[in-house]
Protein backbone atom coordinates (compact mmCIF):
# COMPACT_ATOMS: atom_id res chain seq x y z
CA UNK A 1 0.00 0.00 0.00
CA UNK A 2 2.53 2.41 0.94
CA UNK A 3 4.61 1.51 -2.50
CA UNK A 4 1.52 2.25 -4.24
CA UNK A 5 0.62 5.65 -2.67
CA UNK A 6 4.02 6.65 -3.34
CA UNK A 7 4.06 6.01 -6.74
CA UNK A 8 0.98 7.96 -6.83
CA UNK A 9 2.54 10.80 -6.27
CA UNK A 10 6.06 10.17 -7.59
CA UNK A 11 4.77 9.62 -10.83
CA UNK A 12 3.37 12.78 -11.92
CA UNK A 13 6.07 14.26 -10.18
CA UNK A 14 9.03 12.58 -12.03
CA UNK A 15 7.25 13.24 -15.35
CA UNK A 16 5.98 16.44 -15.43
CA UNK A 17 9.66 17.03 -14.35
CA UNK A 18 11.07 15.19 -17.29
CA UNK A 19 8.59 17.13 -19.82
CA UNK A 20 8.71 20.28 -18.57
CA UNK A 21 12.91 19.89 -17.14
CA UNK A 22 11.25 22.21 -13.62
CA UNK A 23 9.64 19.85 -10.75
CA UNK A 24 5.79 21.06 -10.50
CA UNK A 25 4.20 22.17 -7.19
CA UNK A 26 0.38 21.86 -7.71
CA UNK A 27 -2.13 22.36 -10.00
CA UNK A 28 -4.19 25.53 -10.37
CA UNK A 29 -8.06 24.98 -10.35
CA UNK A 30 -9.80 25.83 -13.94
CA UNK A 31 -11.58 28.55 -12.75
CA UNK A 32 -8.38 30.59 -12.22
CA UNK A 33 -7.76 30.35 -16.15
CA UNK A 34 -11.11 31.09 -16.24
CA UNK A 35 -11.04 34.76 -14.37
CA UNK A 36 -13.04 33.27 -11.80
CA UNK A 37 -11.70 35.04 -8.58
CA UNK A 38 -11.64 33.03 -5.32
CA UNK A 39 -14.77 35.47 -3.79
CA UNK A 40 -16.91 34.31 -7.07
CA UNK A 41 -15.95 30.56 -6.76
CA UNK A 42 -16.96 31.08 -2.92
CA UNK A 43 -20.36 32.48 -4.03
CA UNK A 44 -20.64 29.82 -6.74
CA UNK A 45 -20.19 26.73 -4.64
CA UNK A 46 -21.85 26.75 -0.82
CA UNK A 47 -20.27 23.33 -0.45
CA UNK A 48 -16.79 21.91 -1.57
CA UNK A 49 -18.63 19.01 -2.44
CA UNK A 50 -20.73 20.67 -4.77
CA UNK A 51 -16.98 21.29 -7.07
CA UNK A 52 -16.42 18.57 -9.21
CA UNK A 53 -12.50 18.93 -9.33
CA UNK A 54 -12.31 16.73 -12.53
CA UNK A 55 -12.29 19.80 -14.37
CA UNK A 56 -9.30 20.99 -13.40
CA UNK A 57 -7.26 18.06 -15.04
CA UNK A 58 -8.71 19.76 -18.91
CA UNK A 59 -8.66 23.26 -17.94
CA UNK A 60 -6.16 23.96 -14.77
CA UNK A 61 -2.43 24.99 -14.90
CA UNK A 62 0.57 23.54 -13.84
CA UNK A 63 2.56 25.44 -10.83
CA UNK A 64 6.50 24.78 -10.88
CA UNK A 65 8.82 25.08 -8.17
CA UNK A 66 9.37 23.76 -4.55
CA UNK A 67 9.51 24.53 -0.90
CA UNK A 68 13.20 23.01 0.60
CA UNK A 69 10.65 20.49 2.77
CA UNK A 70 9.07 18.98 -0.28
CA UNK A 71 12.12 18.42 -1.98
CA UNK A 72 13.98 16.97 1.04
CA UNK A 73 10.92 14.85 1.41
CA UNK A 74 10.60 14.27 -2.52
CA UNK A 75 14.09 12.69 -2.28
CA UNK A 76 13.68 10.52 1.04
CA UNK A 77 10.01 8.84 -0.68
CA UNK A 78 12.00 8.46 -4.11
CA UNK A 79 15.00 6.63 -2.51
CA UNK A 80 12.43 4.06 -0.66
CA UNK A 81 10.56 3.38 -3.86
CA UNK A 82 13.53 2.45 -5.64
CA UNK A 83 14.64 0.45 -3.23
CA UNK A 84 11.81 -1.81 -4.03
CA UNK A 85 10.10 -1.05 -7.65
CA UNK A 86 11.68 -0.77 -11.17
CA UNK A 87 12.92 2.92 -12.33
CA UNK A 88 10.61 1.77 -15.18
CA UNK A 89 7.64 2.06 -13.25
CA UNK A 90 8.05 5.74 -12.63
CA UNK A 91 7.06 6.28 -16.43
CA UNK A 92 3.79 3.68 -16.61
CA UNK A 93 0.77 6.12 -17.12
CA UNK A 94 -2.43 5.79 -16.74
CA UNK A 95 -5.73 8.56 -18.30
CA UNK A 96 -5.39 10.78 -15.34
CA UNK A 97 -1.55 10.77 -15.64
CA UNK A 98 -1.89 11.58 -19.41
CA UNK A 99 -4.73 14.31 -18.56
CA UNK A 100 -2.13 15.76 -16.69
CA UNK A 101 0.62 15.72 -19.06
CA UNK A 102 -1.08 17.95 -21.48
CA UNK A 103 -1.81 20.78 -19.14
CA UNK A 104 0.14 23.68 -19.42
CA UNK A 105 2.28 26.06 -16.89
CA UNK A 106 0.30 28.56 -14.77
CA UNK A 107 3.13 30.80 -15.39
CA UNK A 108 6.55 31.14 -17.22
CA UNK A 109 8.85 28.85 -15.67
CA UNK A 110 12.26 29.83 -13.98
Amino acid sequence: AYLDAAARILRPTVQLCELHAWPASGLNPWEFAAGINLHQRQERYKLATARDPSRDYEEGRLTFGRSPDDAVHFQVVLRDYLRWRDEASLFTTDELLERIRRLRPAAKLP
